[in-house]
């Protein structure tokens, strides 16, 4: 059948996982994401007002619900998106879900990282 695979970087991430939790994606590949937007504002901004959480694209929600596979890539380096607020969606994967701590990895560099790629191939290949 038709295989719908679905993937997202950082903000993307979030988008990407609300897919994933309401449509039949065979495969989500989220690079550097987040926990939930509101998670990423309070831990840059702790005294960031209300109204700016107010969309908190809760990403952990979304996931628990994907029916696909799910493979998150999260650089050990990342000072964009810590690496906590992802390593925090670890509770909501499934069986045959992955989650990658890729050491030295940054925001930047994450997508094009060897081990990253080839990862990325054995899953879909």
């Amino acid at each position: 059948g038709l295989k719908v695979r679905v993937v997202g970087y950082s903000l993307g991430t979030t988008f990407a996982s609300h897919i994933a939790g309401v449509r039949a994606v065979s495969h989500t590949i989220l690079f550097a994401p987040m926990s939930s937007i509101e998670e990423v504002a309070l831990y840059r901004y702790p005294f960031i007002p209300w109204f700016i959480t107010r969309y908190p694209f809760r990403s952990y929600e979304k996931l628990k619900q994907a029916v696909g596979q799910v493979d998150i890539f999260h650089g050990t380096d990342d000072k964009v998106i810590p690496f906590k607020l992802s390593a925090a969606l670890r509770e909501v994967l499934g069986a045959d879900d992955l989650f990658h701590a890729v050491e030295g990895g940054t925001h930047y560099n994450i997508a094009t990282k060897k081990e990253v790629v080839v990862g990325i191939a054995e899953r879909w290949l």
